[in-house]
Parts: structure tokens; C-alpha cells; sequence
């Protein structure tokens, strides 16, 4: 079999099939090898895909994310492609990291959908329309024509053809029957794009109040809207017509031109001096219905959590006095830095916008590069006060209430439901707690087994001592302790459980350039606090980090934990037991000493976990062999999807001298500094 698929081979879609189908299908004996592919539609995500790949005799699941409305695809979030073809031939012809294994044969059925495609053959339709043969396309259409998004070699729909050419009844049926106005041609254009250069008023207004076609969609090359290239040719009518419909006259392509700076270029002063003369509308938003004054990341998430409304939105103040965008969509909290410029807002390469309420009202209109547009605003509580500078002052808003410590919870304010956990000491049961305000709350209860001995109830108390001096965002919060019998622990409950058994059964919903380095940020951030506070956690590994949500990352399991005495900077074992070796450091299988520099080994290993989606460190050796290579200065294996940096990150954690490896102060700043993750440092004080 050949090394590579061929790439002009595009018969690899399977449709709506299940997750379980497809593994039968590529792990059929008569076909199975390494890279053997196809796709599917993902029956979790409405307008994604899935690509199915045989690797090491698995089948491995990758999510392929649709960007917008168009045919732009990706795996990992960044390289994002037009076509679903463009995107299986890159796999084909790249051994990328962020697939395990490089694509080498299709398991063939179908080609995929008209929609995603990037261009293909001029058909019956097409030369209907480019001949201006309304009686043809009238009767192709009554037939039930199947091919409305069948693109011809340019990328153009038959709805492309039409606005293009101004062939105004034509553009209407073709609406009327499903064709998709927000399509974009090889080049980047839409139909509404072409109606505006060829300065067709009647097209425009068809596309934009029968089509519904979006007045801000960019050019996938050069970031232009349907405004930019209006006012690039002049068309003074289609600019005041776009105006009118609350197109913003400041919009940005991808070199930061405005439209009035394209008209400037070419000469149209009309144009131009109506676009820097034009006022928008006074917006109907008012800040008092969003606006939050000084809010962390996590307590907007938890806020917005609680309305789980598509849409649903707040404005809040990180720590550097920046405005932040916080708004749900499909179950996930999404953070946009609202940045200010030369006393216009913006977000992202968005549009300049004359306020705040501007921006809100803009973003309540169009989604423009967001994920959805702004439909609820989430009132604060009390009206917080604004920065200086703002017309006018309103009241303090209330401080956050801390969870304290129960020394004592009675059985009777604890129901018990479904085990949720096994641990050393026993079960883990998701269960209410009926708090002093008579308030109830969803935790996680730890019960000690009954046949355990004195010892390990000790143990249990000491762990529990542990976690009730710790408060920390990034490690698990203990409410407090229930004598029984049986012995209970009470802890906040975090939804999605373990990280690793998170990984391994979701690897297609985790990128190791989001997801991961966020999680290896807030777990270096709540080393860091331990590490301060002189406590070492002696246990860190993926198994023992808990998820909040897919933004939030807990510290758990304090069983082996001790804190080290004043004058001592490490902490020396003297009982046996049951020791995670291929996650202990040198000094600590060698001599039973523990610190934070050996808790930083541990973080190292989770590192490596995490970024090889849950794989066993050492694979099936035992904890000798570990040992022995260790000794021989052997370490891990960089695994494909881990980014360089990160490993890079992994090695310095595995420094065989413990002086020599980093502090978690200083991986916290690693990954908090990482680009990509400004607004961690909003989350949590380093």
C-alpha cells in the first residue's frame, strides 16, 4: 500500500454513521493499517465533522470544527482551511502533528456535501444563469434540483453567478429554494460582495432583506466586507443603503484599512466624506443591564453558568482596568479583551465603535467573528461603579462570600446519590448538603469504608486537616467533615470529574494549544500556592486533577501530603506503602525525600499525560525499569501532539538535580506569559 493517500481522491465521506460504525468499518482485518481514514458527520455538533484514523490498531476520533457559515474547516483550532478536500489533502500529504499518525488510505463511499466543498465543475445550473436562461433555472428548480451549493472551478454557486450578473429574479428563486447567501467563491467572495462592486442596488437589497445575507461577513483573504468594497469603487448608493442597515461605517480588513480610507485611495471624496461624517444611531443598550464593574474570569463563568442561555452576556473588569466580554455559547464561557484605540472600541480585528454601548449594541445585531450574537444581558446583582472618566457613579457592588470550614456536619444535612469515584479510602458519592442558611448545595462526598482500620481513619482526618487550611481557586475546596459512622468528607463537586478519564474519552474535544495549556497553567498556579503555603502535595498527577468545566482545572487528592516543618525544605518518608513511582523524582524513590522540587518532577509527568491525551507514563514498566532508565538519564518521549515549548517545559521539570528544576512561581509565569492566554492572568494572582 502506498505510504500517502492520493490526493485527488476525494470518496472518503461516510455520513451520518456512528462513532461505533466507523470503528468496524476501519478495523475491518481485510483492510486495517496505519493512517487508513475516512469522515464522517459528527453527531454531537451540528455543521461539524469527524475524521476517523486507524493508528497503533486504534481508531482515533478528530472533531473538524466549521468556522462561520462557509466551508472553512479545522482539527486543532489554528490551521484553518476552505474545503473539507483541502483539509484530507493536507493531512494526506503532511505528517502534522496535531494528527498521531499520517493519512495514507481512504475507506471510499461518498464526496462530501456540496456545502463544504471548495470549488468543483460548472453544471447544468451554472450555464443557465451565466446565459441568463430564466426559463431553464424556473424549471431545473421545479424539478427539485439537488445541486443549489455545487460550486463550479472558481468556487462560485449558482447564487454567485446570479448576484454577480444582476439577474434579480433568478437571485430570489434561488433564496426561495435554500441556496446559501453567505457562501464564499475560492477567492473569498460572497454574493453580497459581488453585488456591491458591480454597484447593483437591487441585488444588494434582495440578498440583504429577502436573503438575510450578512452584511459583515469578510473576505476569507483580504478581511473586506460588503462596505469595503462599496466605498472602494464608489458606489455612493449601495454605501448609504449598507449605513442604513446598521452596517458600522469603521470596519477593518486585514491591514487595518477603513472603508473611508479606500475611498480616500481611489479618489471618490463623496464617499469618502459621508463615511467620516456619519453619527450612528444612539444604541438602545445601557450599561447598567450588562456591565459588572471588577469581575474575575471564574466568577463571570459562574455567573453565566447559571443562565445557560445562548447568547447570554456580561462586560466586567479584569486586574489591569481593561474591559472583557464574557458570553455563553453551546455550554462554553467565552472571554473577548475589549481594546480601546484613538477613543474607539474594539475586539479582536472587529470594527472601531464610537462606546461601549455601541460595541454591545453592534455585536447584538451581527455575531461578526464571535461565536454567537449578544442576545441576554446579565444584570449585576447591585450596579457596580465605573472608571473615572464615566458621566456619571453608582454603588459599590457586594464582596465575593468565601465558603468556611464545618468542623462538624450533621448525617441528617447530607443526601447521598450516584458513586461517582473509588479512592484508596473508599467511595466518592455526588450528593446535597443542606448548609447553615438552610441553603442546599450539589458536592462530592468521600466515605471512609467500614472495615477500615484506625490508622487509615487517621489518615482520612489528616487529609481532610490537609485541605480545610487551603483556598485556593485552582485546588479543590473541602466544606467540611461528617463523623458518621461512616467517616464523610464534604468537597465542591466539579462537574466534568477526572481530567484524565476526561482526555482519554473526549481527546476530540481538547487542542493541546487551548484546553491543555490552560489546565497546565491553573495546576502550576495552585502548586505555586502550596508551594508558598510549604506544602508538598507528594501524589500530583493527571488522575488527581479535577475539572470544573473545560476552563477550570482543580488540584485534588491530598492523601500522601505533608507540610514541612520551619527549618526543613523537605519532607522524609518513613513508611512504605503503595508509591507512585514513574511520577516520583530521584531524590524521592532513592531516599524518601520530598519537596517542591520533587512535586515539580510529578507536575512534569502530568504535563506529559496531559499532552499525550492519557497515555501511561513508561508504558507497561514496572517501577524498577523506570528507575534504571531514569539513572541512565533517560526520560519521556516528546509524543505528537505536544507542542516543543511545552516539552521543552517537561524537560526542565526533569533536571535529575533538584536545584536545578524550576520553581512553580516560575512555570506558573511560563504558561500564564504564553500569548495565547493573556486573560489567565486576569483568572488568578501569580
Amino acid at each position: 500500500m502506498n505510504n500517502h493517500c492520493d490526493t485527488g481522491e476525494i470518496n472518503w465521506y461516510h455520513g451520518k454513521i456512528s462513532r461505533d460504525t466507523a470503528e468496524i468499518i476501519l478495523l475491518d482485518p481485510e483492510i486495517k493499517a496505519d493512517g487508513l481514514f475516512l469522515v464522517r458527520e459528527s453527531n454531537s455538533a451540528s455543521g461539524d465533522y469527524v475524521l476517523c484514523v486507524l493508528q497503533n490498531n486504534e481508531v482515533v476520533h478528530y472533531q473538524i470544527r466549521r468556522h462561520g457559515e462557509d466551508a472553512f474547516f479545522s482539527i486543532d483550532g489554528q490551521n484553518i482551511m476552505h474545503g473539507l478536500e483541502t483539509l484530507i489533502e493536507h493531512y494526506c500529504k503532511v505528517n502534522d502533528p496535531s494528527l498521531g499518525v499520517q493519512l495514507s488510505k481512504p475507506v471510499i463511499k461518498d464526496p462530501p456535501p456540496h456545502d463544504t466543498r471548495r470549488h468543483g465543475r460548472t453544471n447544468l445550473l451554472h450555464r443557465a444563469i451565466s446565459q441568463a436562461n430564466c426559463k431553464v433555472v424556473t424549471e431545473l428548480l421545479k424539478c427539485g434540483y439537488r445541486n443549489l451549493e455545487a460550486k463550479n472551478q472558481e468556487g462560485q454557486t449558482a447564487l454567485h453567478l446570479a448576484s454577480q450578473m444582476g439577474h434579480d429574479q433568478i437571485v430570489e428563486k434561488l433564496i426561495s429554494c435554500g441556496a446559501n447567501v453567505n457562501c464564499r467563491d475560492t477567492e473569498g467572495y460572497t454574493p453580497l460582495h459581488f453585488a456591491c462592486q458591480n454597484n447593483l442596488l437591487s441585488t444588494v437589497k434582495i440578498l440583504l432583506t429577502f436573503g438575510g445575507a450578512n452584511i459583515q461577513l469578510r473576505n476569507s483573504s483580504t478581511g473586506w466586507v460588503a462596505l469595503h468594497e462599496a466605498s472602494s469603487y464608489g458606489h455612493l448608493d449601495i454605501v448609504s443603503l449598507l449605513l442604513s442597515m446598521n452596517a458600522p461605517s469603521r470596519p477593518r480588513t486585514f491591514d487595518d484599512l477603513l472603508p473611508a480610507d479606500l475611498a480616500h485611495s481611489n479618489g471618490h471624496t463623496e464617499v469618502e466624506r459621508i463615511l467620516n461624517e456619519f453619527v450612528p444611531p444612539t444604541p438602545t443598550s445601557r450599561k447598567e443591564q450588562w456591565y459588572h464593574g471588577k469581575l474575575d474570569r471564574h466568577e463571570a463563568t459562574t455567573i453565566l453558568k447559571t443562565r445557560d442561555n445562548d447568547g447570554c452576556f456580561l462586560v466586567r473588569m479584569n486586574r489591569q482596568n481593561g474591559y472583557v466580554l464574557s458570553m455563553m455559547c453551546t455550554n462554553q464561557c467565552y472571554h473577548f479583551q475589549i481594546q480601546n484605540r484613538n477613543k474607539y472600541y474594539f475586539i479582536d480585528n472587529g470594527p472601531y465603535l464610537d462606546s461601549l454601548e455601541h460595541l454591545i449594541q453592534h455585536y447584538a445585531l451581527f455575531p461578526d467573528g464571535l461565536p454567537n450574537k449578544l442576545e441576554v444581558p446579565v444584570c449585576p446583582a447591585v450596579i457596580p461603579p465605573l472608571p473615572k472618566g464615566f458621566p456619571f457613579t453608582l454603588r459599590k457592588s457586594k464582596p465575593k462570600q468565601l465558603i468556611e470550614f464545618q468542623d462538624n456536619i450533621t448525617r441528617d444535612n447530607l443526601i447521598l446519590d450516584e458513586v461517582i469515584g473509588e479512592g484508596e479510602f473508599g467511595s466518592v458519592y455526588k450528593g446535597i448538603y443542606q448548609n447553615l442558611e438552610g441553603n442546599e448545595e450539589k458536592v462530592a462526598i468521600k466515605m471512609l469504608r467500614y472495615d477500615m482500620s484506625s490508622t487509615n481513619k487517621l489518615e482520612f482526618l489528616r487529609e481532610a486537616h490537609v485541605m480545610a487550611n487551603l483556598n485556593h481557586p485552582c485546588i479543590i475546596k473541602l466544606i467540611g467533615i461528617c463523623e458518621g459512622p461512616p467517616l464523610l468528607m464534604v468537597q465542591e463537586l466539579v462537574v466534568l470529574g477526572s481530567m484524565l478519564t476526561y482526555i482519554i474519552k473526549h481527546p476530540e474535544h481538547i487542542s493541546p494549544n487551548y484546553e491543555l495549556k490552560m489546565w497546565a497553567a491553573q495546576i502550576a498556579s495552585g502548586m505555586c500556592y502550596l508551594e508558598n503555603k510549604r506544602f508538598v502535595h507528594r501524589d500530583l498527577a493527571a488522575r488527581n486533577i479535577l475539572l470544573e468545566d473545560r476552563h477550570q482545572a482543580k488540584i485534588s487528592d491530598f492523601g500522601l501530603s505533608r507540610m514541612l516543618n520551619v527549618d526543613k525544605d523537605y519532607y522524609k518518608a518513613s513508611n512504605g506503602g503503595r508509591w507512585p513511582i514513574k511520577w516520583y523524582a530521584p531524590e524521592s524513590y532513592s531516599y524518601g525525600t520530598f519537596s517542591s522540587a520533587s512535586d515539580v518532577w510529578s507536575y512534569g509527568v502530568t504535563l506529559w499525560e496531559m499532552f499525550s491525551y492519557g497515555q501511561r507514563p513508561y508504558d507497561e514498566m514496572e517501577g524498577v525499569q523506570v528507575i534504571n532508565i531514569l539513572e541512565k538519564g533517560e526520560r519521556l518521549k516528546r509524543t505528537p501532539r505536544c507542542p516543543e515549548e511545552v516539552f521543552k517545559t517537561m524537560e526542565m521539570c526533569w533536571a535529575y538535580e533538584p536545584k536545578e528544576r524550576p520553581t512553580f512561581s516560575q512555570l506558573s509565569k511560563i504558561f500564564a506569559s504564553d500569548s495565547d492566554y493573556e486573560n489567565f492572568k486576569d483568572f488568578i494572582k501569580l
